[in-house]
């Protein structure tokens, strides 16, 4: 306190305040890599990976399911992005074809193959299926935002709890 009225042009911290920082970022880096090793394990198990774009796609969509394949793609034999809705911008389109990013239309043929199926950038109103989907949905978000509204038949798994523990009641026999 006596240097903060010496040097009033100086912020003086306590080493406390920048640990406890510190220790809560190294946390949130130490959860992600968790998270991300339980995506990664699920991904290696199946071998193969569809990333589902709900509805239009749109550039967060694109990149959302470009930036998994980065992630997943060597790991894994197959890994394919589809797209339930229709490219509406051309603009869309265009950085798709610009950036070479193989895209196809959603059809239930690509579930033959047994993959992972991770969906992106997707909000339940997509999910209007007559309460039935061909595979398990796991709705990441808070116990309070899936309360509200979820997909019917969805598994609450909000993402700050993902890890291998939890991921090992999801079953076996069906696509998630």
């Amino acid at each position: 306190r006596i240097l903060a009225r010496r040097f009033p042009h100086f912020v003086f911290k306590s080493h406390r305040a920048i640990y406890r920082n510190e220790l809560r970022e190294l946390y949130r880096r130490i959860h992600t890599i968790q998270k991300v090793n339980s995506i990664l394990r699920i991904a290696r198990e199946r071998r193969r990976v569809l990333a589902l774009i709900w509805g239009n796609p749109d550039p967060d969509a694109i990149g959302s399911a470009r930036a998994l394949q980065e992630l997943i793609g060597p790991e894994v034999e197959e890994f394919r992005i589809a797209y339930t809705g229709e490219f509406t911008r051309q603009e869309n389109l265009a950085m798709v074809h610009t950036l070479k990013i193989p895209m196809v239309k959603w059809q239930p043929s690509l579930l033959e193959r047994n993959p992972v199926v991770a969906t992106v950038d997707a909000q339940p109103s997509f999910f209007q299926m007559n309460g039935t989907v061909p595979f398990d949905i796991v709705d990441t978000r808070s116990a309070e935002a899936y309360q509200r509204e979820h997909v019917p038949g969805a598994i609450n798994l909000p993402h700050r709890t993902i890890d291998a523990t939890t991921t090992k009641s999801l079953r076996k026999d069906r696509t998630v």
